[in-house]
């Protein structure tokens, strides 16, 4: 089964979650939390940097907060970005803003151990305990905020970000893509004078969840250009769509321009919107909103998307104007995140909303999926997800001690680890699993209304 090393409560609901993928920092985590005010339609948020701390010998890893940010509109998307030199956390926000922050803190250093779970122990945030009144994000320095832009009309729902140019380079341009709640998907250049718009274009006809930009990057050797210029996007409207960046933005040095980019469709009136940006448009593929699109950051020509529809699809996108669909599973709830794993490329982690979390295993050709392993430890929607870039931890055994519930923020209501905490982490594994006592990956989930993060790790070598 997997390991629950700890549950943090937050004070606000949880919604997005990622480990910082720089080989040099790993160990640094981001959290977004989303908050309305029914009353008054507020939107409000905040984001947290953790530092995990490994451990010594075979105590587990464990996390601790290390920088906040609270008074935030709403944060629907929070992304590590190396922009000027510097790890920054981008965010797409309900009040339409990208914004950039830098951590108060040396992201070199190794994290500060965090306290023991226990009746008697402090949160993890650092606070006075689960039954005490502190606020540990009070007591956390303060996220500095480096930049902002209005990159949306409505809200800005998802953000992805593309490190154009010769690989070889220092000053690679950085240019990051912003999907909304009215349809539209912006580019905006991280400049050494600061943000700036590059271009805006109506995308959907229904919120943008997600965009992503391919992630193939040709070696140093190579004389090919990447395709970083590939640009899809997804939404509620059941369109998974492609476009040429080239186009969007000619300024930038995205490479020359091949035959590779056309402009066909799957069941739809041609390009679609955005003009000769259009590279495809497939509106037949998925039964209900395209919720997350996941190109494969090793294997070229690999896409993965995840819907409302309950299922995870892998695409062949060869052709790029037809792509096709290799395989496909279904997850028992909608696939809201999906997370390449950043060392084996066979492996997703997938936050299937109403059903948990749980890892599909592509085969060598992927040209087949299957779910091998499902996690239920949370109670509520399951919605932020991410791998640790480089952590194995010990998984199975029998979970005492495994577990430690604690507090971040004034929302309180921890308490000591194992017992109940341990139970809601068994999972169901098969083919691909390890057995009991065996070492796992790390990794980080968040669920909403119950606003737990969770650290874990799998019962999946």
């Amino acid at each position: 089964m997997a390991a629950l090393h700890q549950e943090i409560i937050h004070e606000l609901n949880t919604d997005c979650v990622e480990f910082c993928p720089a080989t040099e920092h790993p160990d640094w985590l981001v959290l977004g939390s989303y908050q309305l005010n029914e009353k008054t339609g507020d939107r409000h948020g905040g984001i947290d940097i953790f530092g995990l701390h490994r451990g010594l010998a075979s105590a587990p890893p464990r996390l601790s907060l290390a920088a906040t940010a609270r008074g935030l509109p709403g944060v629907f998307d929070a992304r590590w970005q190396l922009i000027n030199g510097g790890w920054l956390v981008s965010t797409a926000l309900s009040d339409g803003t990208l914004r950039l922050y830098r951590a108060p803190l040396d992201l070199s250093d190794t994290p500060p151990a965090a306290p023991a779970a226990g009746p008697e122990a402090p949160p993890a945030g650092g606070g006075a305990g689960a039954s005490g009144a502190s606020d540990a994000s009070e007591a956390a320095p303060q996220l500095l905020e480096v930049d902002r832009l209005k990159a949306a009309t409505q809200m800005a729902l998802c953000v992805d970000w593309a490190a154009v140019g010769d690989s070889s380079s220092s000053q690679r341009e950085q240019v990051a893509a912003v999907g909304s709640s009215g349809g539209e998907v912006t580019l905006v250049q991280a400049a050494e004078g600061g943000l700036r718009r590059l271009n805006e274009w109506r995308a959907h006809e229904l919120e943008v969840w997600t965009v992503a930009f391919d992630k193939h990057q040709p070696g140093p050797r190579s004389r090919r250009w990447g395709r970083r210029h590939v640009l899809y996007s997804g939404a509620d409207d059941c369109v998974f769509q492609g476009w040429d960046c080239r186009a969007a933005a000619p300024a930038v040095a995205w490479g020359a321009r091949t035959r590779d980019t056309g402009s066909d469709s799957d069941g739809s009136d041609g390009g679609g919107g955005g003009g000769d940006l259009s590279v495809f448009r497939n509106r037949r593929a998925h039964g209900a909103g395209v919720c997350c699109v996941a190109p494969h950051p090793a294997r070229e020509h690999v896409v993965a998307t995840g819907s409302y529809d309950e299922r995870i699809r892998l695409w062949d996108t060869r052709k790029p104007s037809k792509p096709l669909i290799t395989s496909q599973v279904p997850t028992g709830g909608g696939a809201w995140r999906l997370r390449w794993h950043p060392r084996d490329p066979s492996l997703i982690l997938a936050a299937c909303m109403y059903n948990g979390f749980a890892v599909a295993r592509a085969s060598a050709s992927f040209d087949s999926v299957k779910i091998v392993e499902s996690y239920a430890g949370h109670q509520s929607i399951a919605y932020g997800a991410d791998w640790h870039p480089t952590l194995v931890a010990a998984c199975g055994g029998s979970g005492e001690g495994d577990g430690g519930a604690s507090s971040a923020g004034p929302a309180g209501g921890g308490g000591a680890g194992g017992g109940e905490g341990q139970a809601a982490a068994e999972v169901a594994a098969e083919g691909g699993g390890r057995a009991a006592g065996g070492s796992g990956n790390v990794v980080a989930t968040c669920s909403f209304y119950d606003r737990r993060l969770h650290l874990w790790t799998t019962a999946t070598q």
